[in-house]
């Protein structure tokens, strides 16, 4: 399924979480389900990415040390390996 979010590609780098891309790597922060919910959009090279989303408001979200914050949207790109990267984003 593909949601309706925006999402500008340039902004990735500035909406990177640190914290919450090591957290998917060891498992504590994922998707539930990994690309139920998805965006696609270029990278800054122009290349295609997919995004999965999760988030309190969407659903979706393997969180069990409860670190994400309900205002939020996350994108996941690579969720479930050792390289995975969150962003994070405020809810429309």
């Amino acid at each position: 399924m593909q949601l309706g979010l925006q999402v500008d590609p340039k902004q990735l780098p500035r909406m990177l979480s640190k914290p919450l891309s090591t957290a998917c790597a060891l498992e504590r922060f994922n998707q539930s389900e990994n690309d139920r919910y998805y965006i696609r959009l270029s990278d800054a090279d122009g290349k295609p990415l997919r995004l999965g989303i999760a988030g309190a408001k969407v659903g979706n979200l393997h969180d069990p040390g409860r670190q994400a914050q309900a205002t939020q949207i996350y994108l996941f790109d690579k969720d479930w390996t050792s390289e995975c990267k969150v962003y994070s984003m405020q809810a429309p």
